[in-house]
């Protein structure tokens, strides 16, 4: 059953004595005596209405904050009606009193003169303290262990500042088995009381339970209830007693959210529920262990050097192998060598054999003689030239296979030599003025020196050893706009950077299908800047940022890279990465 903040009241008329709870569907499940109320609570999204009878009424809403403001309105209607002046009497019982009055024949005369004042009584016995003798209808959730509390309550009582006060949701006469649940309490120490007012604020250190109260109880005498036999705060520094709970299996030492560190016993026995656990020094004792559950047991003990399995003693095991042998020592030291012998002298060198006679060389054969030439031919006169026709077309190049060295000089601009053999031609004149060196690839063109290549140059397969780029370190980043020229290369340092500026990067080539990259070095100080603007001459670009979204570091170093890509002679996407080192 659900309630409803706004609707779980019937609003009350002038002749209501009583207050009605509605459900949902608007119908009447309570109807209470407001004087029968001793304590309202939120605790979570249940309002818990508490009675004089000792019965108590639940009230569930769908979330706390409803709880909390369906406290305020029942809190509001228990005060007006407990503050009403009646203004209609039973009939039999007006008829009754005033019968009674007629009968005895009392008469109301004029007030007689003031009598003398009696004389002063023995002095009474010295009295207790009530414990919980001061009430507060502040309403507040009951709060944590530090935080600070002001409340109203009585006027012209003993307390005083430091004092340590405990304060209930409920009267302690009144907890029962579910008080953990739907009760609170807590211990403070009192900052100020005005005895005038009623005035109290109060600094907390200790608090058990939770919920929203509109109604508490005070004690005067400062004294952890049923922790201490004496009229101060009880000091666990300086303990001369045992600590003996009033009250057997209900109270804790510590919570699951509010644990002690460790527990320190100079005995060699601890009970838990009568069960003893104890110690012989070097070993832990118990009489058994259940290692199953209530229903299932799986009970351990022993008796007489046997092992006793819910109370059946079990057989004796098989000795067990013996154990592996244990590692060899380490060998001891080598004894120290002898002294080395003498040298024996050397022998003498053996005399050197003669040397043998050289061989006579062969005879020169004769030279055969030479033949006799033909006489020549007379020359014939030569015929008048004619004039030179026209240059024909130069015809393609036959196979070189057969033809000797080649050598290609001074070629044209936009002359294209290109070769498709698979052998491979020793080149001496290229390396010289280019620094190139032949390959067997024919695909690819290595390039072993230092060579400058300029303009745009399109190559299938470029590779290379080593790779040098200049960076351009004159280009600051100071100003709110700064150029990058790609005439002079695509990689800048910049050594500071006091701002957020515009790039603007101008004569990039504008060949479609492609992508150009360029990089910007930033040397960052305490406040890290960037380009926030991205233009290319003078356009501005939407750039896609890495993530979504960028950012600089501060005293490191960023490496801001840009990659262009153009098609359809236009810049179809400007994409940025922000990379940080330190």
């Amino acid at each position: 059953m659900s309630y409803s903040y706004d609707k779980f009241l019937r609003p009350i008329t002038t002749s209501d004595k009583s207050i009605k709870i509605l459900d949902d569907t608007n119908d009447i499940k309570y109807t209470i005596d407001p004087f029968a109320i001793t304590n309202i609570a939120a605790i979570n999204n249940i309002l818990r209405i508490s009675l004089k009878s000792l019965k108590v009424i639940l009230l569930s809403f769908s979330s706390k904050n409803e709880a909390k403001v369906a406290l305020t309105r029942l809190q509001e209607q228990i005060d007006t009606l407990t503050t009403k002046v009646p203004i209609l009497i039973d009939k039999d019982i007006e008829n009754y009193i005033r019968y009674q009055i007629e009968q005895v024949g009392i008469i109301v005369g004029p007030t007689g003169p003031q009598g003398s004042t009696g004389s002063t009584g023995p002095q009474g016995s010295t009295g207790s303290a009530d414990r919980y003798s001061a009430t507060s209808s502040t309403t507040f959730e009951t709060p944590v262990i530090g935080e600070y509390v002001e409340l109203i309550t009585q006027t012209n009582l003993a307390y005083t500042t430091a004092q340590s006060v405990v304060i209930y949701s409920d009267l302690p006469n009144l907890y029962d088995s579910d008080y953990e649940t739907d009760g609170a309490y807590f211990v403070a120490q009192i900052d100020y009381y005005d005895s005038q007012t009623g005035d109290m604020a109060l600094v907390t250190t200790l608090s058990s339970g939770s919920g929203t109260y509109s109604y508490w109880y005070l004690n005067l005498s400062g004294m952890v209830p049923d922790a201490a036999t004496s009229s101060g705060p009880l000091d666990l520094t300086n303990l001369t007693t045992d600590i003996i709970p009033a009250v057997d299996s209900l109270y804790s030492l510590g919570s699951s959210a509010s644990q002690w560190k460790s527990l320190h016993v100079s005995g060699q026995t601890i009970y838990i529920g009568g069960v003893p656990l104890s110690t012989d020094g070097d070993s832990l004792v118990v009489n058994s262990i259940n290692l199953g559950t209530t229903a299932s047991p799986f009970i351990l003990s022993s008796s007489n050097d046997s092992l006793i399995i819910n109370g059946v003693t079990g057989s004796v095991g098989a000795t067990g192998p013996a154990g592996v042998t244990g590692p060899s020592g380490t060998n001891g030291t080598s004894g120290t060598s002898g002294t080395d012998g003498t040298s024996g002298t050397d022998g003498t060198s053996g005399t050197d054999g003669t040397s043998g006679t050289d061989g006579t060389s062969g005879t020169d054969g004769t030279s055969g003689t030479s033949g006799i030439d033909g006489n020549s031919g007379t020359d014939g006169t030569s015929g008048t030239s004619g004039e030179q026709g026209p240059i024909g077309p130069t015809g393609p190049i036959g196979p070189l296979d057969s033809l000797s060295d080649i050598t290609i000089s001074g070629p044209t601009a936009g002359q294209v030599l290109t070769y498709t053999g698979t052998n491979v031609w020793e080149n001496k004149s290229i390396p010289t003025i280019l620094g190139y060196t032949p390959s067997n690839d024919s695909n690819v063109v290595h390039i072993s020196g230092t060579e400058s290549i300029t303009g745009q140059k399109t190559f299938n397969t470029v590779k290379l050893n080593t790779v040098v780029e200049n960076i351009n370190t004159t280009t600051t980043a100071t100003a709110s706009n700064v150029t990058y020229d790609f005439s002079t290369g695509n990689l800048w340092y910049h050594a500071t950077a006091s701002t957020n500026y515009t790039a603007n990067f101008i004569n990039l080539p504008t060949i479609d299908g492609t992508t150009i990259k360029s990089t910007i070095i930033i040397s960052q100080g305490a406040t890290g800047y960037s380009p926030n603007v991205v233009q290319i001459a003078g356009v501005t670009q939407s750039v896609k940022w890495a993530g979504g979204t960028y950012s600089v570091s501060t005293n490191k170093v960023d490496i801001v890279g840009f990659t262009f890509i153009r098609s359809s002679s236009t810049w179809v996407q400007v994409l940025g990465q922000i990379s940080s080192f330190s």
